[in-house]
């Protein structure tokens, strides 16, 4: 919370006797939903005065002051203060502050607030390429995904599922054999947006050797990132 400007003129050592201005609930730093879903930044501010001005700007370009909003048909200041999106687009994302003002009194300013909106861009950054190893060596597979939220990646190698994490690596090492070679691929998916699947890549094993048991160890990691360009 920002503090402008409060309690103009004389100073006093009693507080007590001045009306308590101030936030009871502020945005979230962060808020995301699908695009086209509703959304709403919080804002409640509590004077025990008169009824302060409630209003939110919006952040402008570099350098550039917060623009106050107006009311329109997919925008609107609630009658609790709060922001409300009936159907966030591409436009509405960007970063909002709610503020407050009370005539000689002075304005509080919220922390600032992002709103988003979940996607999952095409094509893949990086898909998984084909390999031709000896055993022994590591095969290493990325699948890199431009998502908001981070999103679910599933390994599958033909029509089976081998590993899936969200947000981070995944690493296994197991031992294997001739069989495990074959085709690979991933998936990627976002709820209520969408899923893309890689290329299949093919893993080959170029040379065989003497010992009974061949240690292969695999490695599948994705790597995701989500643009903050708002």
């Amino acid at each position: 919370m920002i503090i402008l400007s409060l309690y103009g003129g004389a100073a006093t050592n009693d507080v007590s006797t001045q009306p308590v201005f101030r936030f009871i609930q502020e945005p979230k730093m962060s808020t995301l939903t699908v695009p086209g879903g509703a959304a709403t930044l919080d804002c409640l501010v509590h004077y025990s005065g008169r009824r302060p001005d409630v209003y939110w700007t919006r952040e402008g370009g570099k350098g550039q002051p917060g623009l106050r909003l107006v009311d329109r048909s997919t925008i609107y200041k609630m009658s609790n203060g709060s922001l409300h999106f009936t159907k966030v687009t591409g436009p509405d994302t960007g970063y909002y502050r709610c503020a407050a003002t009370v005539k000689d009194v002075g304005t509080i300013v919220s922390r600032r607030a992002k709103l988003e909106i979940t996607y999952l861009r095409k094509p893949l950054q990086k898909e998984p390429s084909d390999l031709a190893l000896a055993l022994g060596d590591i095969a290493a597979f990325q699948c890199i995904v431009d998502a908001r939220p981070l999103p679910m990646v599933t390994w599958y190698k033909g029509n089976t599922r081998v590993v899936q994490g969200q947000g981070q690596g995944v690493t296994i090492y197991p031992t294997v054999t001739g069989p495990d070679t074959g085709y690979y691929r991933c998936a990627a998916t976002v709820k209520d947006v969408g899923t893309i699947v890689s290329r299949r890549a093919k893993l080959e094993i170029t040379c065989e050797c003497s010992s009974v048991v061949c240690p292969l160890k695999f490695w599948w990691s994705y790597s995701l990132r989500a643009s903050q360009t708002f």
